[in-house]
């Protein structure tokens, strides 16, 4: 239990006097955004009829959200890359 009180320490909302839990502790750690992006990724990925709204000839979506996110993709790298570079010494 004190392994699972101090990775609780690092999640958002617990180290502010959050209920400290095993169930809540796995909770926030499988609604992370990576995760919930991955998840979401798979579902359009392998459901050909939620792919054809995203990708293709006639996609209900490919103007609008597929090219933001492709905009915010290539723009990721350089992101992390200028992030990086501030924080050298």
């Amino acid at each position: 239990m004190r392994v699972l009180r101090w990775f609780a320490l690092w999640l958002p909302g617990v180290a502010d006097g959050g209920l400290v839990s095993p169930q809540g502790i796995i909770a926030r750690a499988a609604l992370s955004p990576p995760l919930v992006a991955t998840v979401l990724a798979l579902f359009v990925g392998l459901i050909p009829a939620i792919q054809n709204l995203f990708f293709g000839e006639g996609a209900i979506f490919g103007l609008t959200i597929t090219a933001a996110l492709d905009d915010f993709g290539q723009c990721a790298i350089p992101s992390t890359l200028l992030v990086l570079g501030a924080q050298v010494r």
